[in-house]
């Protein structure tokens, strides 16, 4: 491999590195970068892929607009140089990730079996973490100290209800389970496209698929079940003719008969907490502090129309929140249209939907409903997430950005590139 190679391989294996590493070394104080984003920015200098779609430059240039604006409209108390971090931080990380999801679409185009690979690879790599840290938590395996706190902090934190049975979520090197839902979830999406519609032979191939699966299991995340099962009934839809049809509908009713009571008891539950719209009372409960910040955005934007067009600016909203004294500064909308709306305002979020649509309509030009059911479970998936810039779901944007291009080539994976994977 040559040295961008190395540094796009190292990317994708520390993807799931986010910044709950820290918390589990014991580095608190540590200002934490993916390290995905520092190497995929490595990369872009390397190879200078093309910045496509275009749309996506204008996208990180409105977010930046946006942090402009709202670094002007926010008055600022504090040091000067504090306070432009705040503004530049969010549209800095989104900017890496563009140049992430640019560098991954080149990639895809020259060298799709090397992804394939590193992926399954770093897959396994964080479900083999996730599954040693949950056994940790559980006291069944040594772990050393702060990591064994940790472990075991999240576990109650993260604890799940199933009627009056607890459950501990698979979260791995993420501060949540839904985002290590998120990240399995976009790999098995990418991993089930490629079998299943492009009939690849890619070694690594079925593993990382089996292995995702597993992990988005294991995340018990609502949102991330609910874009589980919106992709087996619209992908399984397009897969009801020829001999995949009986294995098809077996697999759908095994899959609606294990997740629906599950979720079914999870969306009940939130509807209950959902109950009240105070904020004192709104803290800390799932469905009740979503909608509570949906309404307190709102009133935000129409108390002062100038926010509009470019919003409060990404990453701005807790310092309006906080002045409930309820909230804290670093708290988000939780719900990403929402946070579109009220940080990227009206101009940002066109743009931000524009792109995702783009995506969509290559997706389904490509693989029919089957690219529906992905475009939409991975829009589901990161549909209610603390933060929605997480480097897997760009990843697989990049690649179903490039669907269709490459087919002949995936079509002989395993013979025409297994020359390209080191």
């Amino acid at each position: 491999m040559n040295l961008s190679d190395r540094l796009y391989a190292a990317a994708l294996l520390l993807m799931p590195f986010t910044y709950g590493t820290k918390f589990a070394l014991g580095l608190n104080n540590l200002t934490w970068v993916d390290p995905t984003l520092i190497l995929g920015l490595a990369v872009f200098l390397l190879v200078l892929p093309s910045l496509e779609p275009r749309l996506s430059l204008f996208v990180v240039l409105a977010a930046f607009v946006s942090g402009a604006l709202g670094f002007v409209l926010l008055n600022i108390s504090g040091p000067a140089l504090s306070a432009i971090y705040a503004a530049l931080r969010e549209p800095t990380r989104l900017a890496l990730n563009v140049v992430f999801f640019w560098v991954s679409i080149d990639y895809f185009r020259k060298r799709p079996a090397f992804v394939i690979k590193w992926l399954a690879i770093s897959v396994t790599i964080q479900l083999g973490l996730a599954i040693y840290l949950w056994l940790a938590a559980a006291s069944f395996v040594p772990l050393f100290e702060p990591a064994a706190s940790y472990s075991r902090d999240y576990a109650i934190r993260q604890l799940v209800w199933f009627g009056q049975t607890p459950i501990m979520r698979l979260g791995g090197t993420f501060m949540e389970s839904p985002p290590f839902g998120l990240f399995m979830f976009s790999a098995f999406a990418l991993f089930s496209t490629l079998i299943y519609k492009d009939r690849a032979h890619y070694p690594w191939l079925r593993i990382g698929w089996g292995l995702s699966l597993f992990g988005l299991l294991g995340s018990l995340s609502d949102q991330i079940y609910l874009a589980f099962l919106l992709f087996v009934l619209i992908g399984g839809a397009s897969m009801m003719r020829g001999k995949s049809k009986v294995v098809v509908r077996v697999a759908a009713v095994v899959v609606l008969l294990a997740i629906s009571p599950f979720l079914v008891e999870r969306i009940s539950s939130k509807v209950t907490e959902a109950n009240s719209l105070k904020a004192y009372n709104a803290m800390g409960q799932s469905g009740g502090e979503r909608i509570f910040h949906a309404r307190y955005s709102l009133e935000m934007l129409t108390n002062n129309l100038v926010r509009v067009p470019f919003g409060v600016g990404p990453g701005r909203y807790g310092a309006y929140a906080a002045r409930t004294a309820v909230f804290p500064t670093t708290v988000t909308p939780q719900v990403t249209i929402v946070e579109w709306i009220v940080e990227h305002g009206l101009i940002g979020c066109c743009l931000l939907l524009a792109w995702i649509v783009l995506i969509g309509r290559r997706a389904v030009r490509s693989y029919g409903l089957f690219g529906l059911a992905a475009i939409s479970g991975l829009f589901v998936a990161n549909l209610f997430q603390g933060n929605w810039k997480w480097e897997a779901w760009f990843l697989a944007l990049a690649f179903f950005f490039v669907s269709g291009e490459n087919s002949d080539q995936q079509n002989h994976g395993g013979r025409e590139d297994s020359s390209l994977h080191e």
